[in-house]
């Protein structure tokens, strides 16, 4: 079994009624890296760079068959085809996730599983 790579985020709460400061948690769902990818992106000084690079030497460009609107089960003819590369969407995907949380005051972690 691999060690795989985690992203999450951690910031404290103030509960307005209450007073009571509890912990909130969220979590980054990356692709699943090899333990020695792992561990490598984690002794990485910049991880989510890392990440991305590995995840780039790993996708390709590929062929999407587009469908006309109304043939909702693709069965029919495909009108074109566009070019869709997995791993430029997983590292858009984690750096708006990143700012996203960042920008909401969660401390993130960068850790293995």
């Amino acid at each position: 079994m691999s060690m795989n790579f985690y992203i999450s985020g951690k910031r404290d709460i103030t509960v307005n009624k209450t007073g009571v400061v509890e912990t909130q948690h969220c979590n980054y769902q990356p692709w699943q890296t090899p333990t020695k990818v792992t561990n490598e992106i984690l002794a990485s000084m910049l991880p989510v760079e890392a990440y991305k690079a590995w995840v780039m030497s790993k996708a390709r460009d590929e062929q999407e068959p587009v469908y006309a609107e109304d043939d909702v089960f693709c069965d029919g003819e495909a009108l074109s085809y566009k070019t869709v590369n997995p791993g430029k969407e997983e590292c858009t995907q984690v750096d708006e996730w990143i700012a996203a949380v960042v920008a909401l005051g969660y401390e993130l972690r960068f850790y293995s599983l």
